[in-house]
């Protein structure tokens, strides 16, 4: 995430490419392909169905599945201990 927000542009600007995707994800030491197979329309319905279950509307928001159970943590800029405490 620090990658992309390091490296975005012009928000509405059509900046995110593929070849935008892929560089930020090498630069993340994420699979590139992965990361642009989430964005295509099937990858994209499916985040929008689960942004809609768990009722989120904002961005970044943040969540963990643990044993089959996701749950947010919150939105927003975290602090390092929120994140640590859901990680555990």
């Amino acid at each position: 995430m620090e990658a992309f927000y390091a490296a975005q542009g012009q928000e509405n600007s059509g900046y995110v490419t593929d070849s935008f995707l892929r560089s930020v994800a090498t630069a993340a030491g994420a699979d590139p392909a992965k990361v642009v197979a989430a964005t295509s329309d099937a990858g994209m319905t499916k985040a929008d169905a689960e942004a809609g279950r768990l009722h989120v509307d904002s961005t970044p928001t943040f969540a963990v599945t643990k044993n089959g159970k996701t749950t947010v943590i919150g939105s927003g800029v975290l602090d390092a201990a929120a994140l640590q405490k859901a990680l555990r």
